[in-house]
């Protein structure tokens, strides 16, 4: 048998002397690293064929790591010759050390005021007069995991009791506790998306405060690689890591006093609630001393998982508290103070908006077409129609409208002009014409225009995301007849003022408050989302719940037109029209939450188009890019002064392209 041969390549060759970086290199040589890695990246930028430009990419990686581990090696060499101080350690940047500074940071406090937050429910606990008494429970008739879980939270909290409430109330669970000497009740309820523990509520006894958290990411004791199977029975020593702010130390006082305050040193627990970006992640070990105590090996127990918050109400538990005394409530991207991450409105100021107007010019607003409707001198009649033979879809639509707009009637009006319509609607007493069209990429409604008689505006909208109602989960069945309810949001420039009273004329000025409907138009980035829902009062009329009946659609405005209806209008009566625009095609302001990148390249007169995604990663010092597509090439061909002509004067040509004859050697590039 004869010796297999192994072919070294160029690339095995530098895998092997990428290792040897033991000796030291001296400026020079570093000065050397530095150029021939900018040659190589110029390279790489030249290079079209794809194994060799790999190469070259590897090349660089590798140029770049062996500079790199150099000059890490030759800090050291300067730290034992010359001291800490000639070279210090660079600090890695990291969200935690690059966070805000807040005014709520313990060094930003002065005793007194620290002092002052410490004097709260949990006083007396601090002070040593009492030791915790814990009752672990469930909502009503709890799964297989909620008990798991409910069980090893009975092995961390050494004074716990577990006990099922089933059907019995959380408020009046907790007087019963106050009673039995009962110090905290930590209530477990189950998640609606799958079987595991989804929330928690920690009620503090007698006086509370009472804490909602979110329960994710259980991990139980079996799931747990590398546990230790036993733990011994004792008081576990605690550990509240990162709590730094005044709503942090608030929550890291609320956790502590669930555990005895002298721990059981022969037990050798230890609990950690650490706290990051607003997580709050529990993990328990277990440590055993080495090397006659000189050496500590902690080994996870388990179980583990993550609390975030979400409410805090002061004293006991109480199903529908009072707003004031609702403490904090976390909302959407609003985040605790915890970390430098503020959601901030970054909406531009405008000129329009109501609070930049005085009132000579708001109440001149007011005075448009619609200003008889908000005088109470009609009630509205609405037409609703459609384009000539509706199908399925279009006819589904217009009954669900006929639903939400009570004094509406509905007609097909088939090969009838809407011009001509308009005009017998004045006579008949008609108010309003609702006209939906269909979409041609789909057979779902596509567009809508308003027409609001005798005197107008025309209003184009275009019709996006439609739910009938049929298709909306947990709907009300059954719905009241009556005027509804009008919730019309956030319209705040001149002009959304101008489509939320277009909007309001479609419906009756007196709602019947005993019907319990409300419809809601919420203006978003310019999309008015329609929702519609009914309400019912509980707990004698203290607590409102409520539940969407349907459908739902988005609206997005296209273009407004002064007076009724005109298929041709001149263009001094178009009072808004959405602008197209080419390169110009996009926003000026990109919402770069979306992280999205166009791109237009330029090569040889050949512009390429390319649509990427893009990813932090590293904590935001490196980008990861993928394609999203599609993929087009454009090549100008003509530039024509004006508007479209399909006869140009030669004057009016800007650019046109002549194909290159005989000069494929010295080829001239216009762009």
């Amino acid at each position: 048998m004869g010796k297999k041969l192994k072919v070294k390549t160029k690339i095995d060759h530098e895998k092997k002397s990428s290792k040897n970086v033991s000796k030291e290199l001296t400026p020079a040589q570093i000065e050397k690293f530095q150029a021939d890695i900018a040659k190589s990246q110029m390279q790489l930028d030249s290079r079209r064929n794809k194994s060799i430009k790999s190469h070259a990419r590897f090349k660089l990686l590798l140029l770049r790591r062996r500079l790199r581990d150099a000059e890490r090696k030759n800090r050291a060499l300067t730290r034992k010759k010359f001291g800490e101080s000639a070279a210090p350690r660079q600090i890695p940047r990291t969200i935690e050390n690059t966070r805000e500074n807040e005014p709520t940071f313990e060094s930003n406090l002065t005793k007194e005021e620290l002092e002052a937050e410490k004097r709260d429910e949990t006083e007396n606990y601090f002070a040593g007069e009492y030791c915790p008494k814990v009752l672990l429970t469930a909502s009503d008739y709890p799964n297989r995991y909620t008990r798991m879980f409910l069980t090893e939270l009975s092995t961390i909290l050494p004074n716990s009791v577990m006990w099922m409430r089933k059907v019995t109330s959380l408020r009046r669970l907790s007087k019963k506790c106050i009673q039995a000497g009962i110090t905290d009740i930590v209530d477990v309820h189950q998640s609606r998306k799958s079987q595991l523990p989804g929330s928690l509520i920690h009620v503090h006894l007698p006086s509370g405060p009472t804490i909602y958290y979110k329960l994710s990411s259980i991990q139980f004791r079996k799931e747990i690689p590398r546990r230790w199977l036993h733990c011994n029975k004792g008081n576990p020593e605690l550990i509240l890591n990162h709590f730094t702010t005044t709503l942090g130390r608030r929550i890291s006082r609320s956790l502590a006093v669930l555990f005895p305050p002298q721990p059981a040193f022969q037990a050798r627990q230890v609990v950690t609630f650490h706290n990051q970006r607003d997580y709050v992640f529990f993990r328990r070990h277990k440590y055993v001393f080495r090397n006659e105590g000189t050496r500590a090996v902690t080994r996870e127990i388990g179980p583990r998982f993550t609390l975030r918050i979400r409410k805090i109400i002061k004293g006991d538990f109480t199903p529908s508290p009072k707003p004031s005394d609702i403490e904090y409530h976390f909302k959407g991207f609003q985040r605790l103070g915890f970390l430098n991450f503020v959601a901030k409105n970054t909406r531009e100021k405008e000129t329009t908006f109501e609070s930049n107007l005085p009132k000579e010019e708001l109440e001149a607003e007011k005075r448009d077409e619609t200003e008889n409707y908000f005088a109470g001198e009609y009630c509205p009649k609405v037409l609703l129609t459609a384009s000539d033979y509706p199908n399925r879809y279009t006819r589904m639509f217009l009954t669900e409208l006929s639903t939400i707009l009570p004094n509406s009637v509905m007609w097909m009006r088939k090969v009838t002009s809407l011009r001509r319509l308009s005009k017998k609607c004045i006579q008949a007493g008609i108010t309003d014409i609702v006209d939906v069209h269909q979409s041609r990429k789909s057979q779902l409604p596509g567009s809508l225009i308003h027409v609001h008689l005798p005197s107008g505006p025309t209003i184009y909208y275009k019709l996006s995301s439609i739910q009938f109602r049929k298709e909306i989960p947990r709907r009300w069945l059954h719905c009241n007849k009556g005027n509804p309810e009008l919730i019309l949001n956030h319209f705040t420039t001149t002009l959304g003022r101008r489509i939320s009273r277009s909007l309001a004329v479609l419906f009756p000025p007196q709602p019947a408050f005993q019907a319990r409907q409300v419809v809601t138009f919420h203006n978003q980035r310019d999309y008015v989302f329609f929702r519609r829902h009914k309400y019912v009062f509980r707990n004698e009329g203290t607590r409102a719940v409520t539940r969407e009946i349907g459908p739902r659609f988005t609206l997005r405005i296209r273009k407004i037109i002064k007076g009724d209806f005109t298929p041709s209008p001149k263009p001094s009566d178009i009072e808004y029209q959405i602008s197209r625009r080419l390169a110009v095609l996009f926003p000026p302001q990109p919402t770069f939450q979306a992280r999205q990148v166009v791109t237009f390249h330029n090569q040889r007169d050949y512009v390429f188009f390319r649509r990427h995604k893009y990813v932090f990663r590293n904590e935001g010092t490196r980008a990861v890019t993928r394609e999203i597509g599609p993929r087009f090439t454009l090549r100008v061909r003509k530039i024509i002064k004006g508007d479209f002509t399909p006869s140009p004067k030669p004057s009016d040509i800007e650019y046109q392209w002549v194909p290159h004859q005989h000069e494929k050697r010295k080829r001239k590039f216009n762009l």
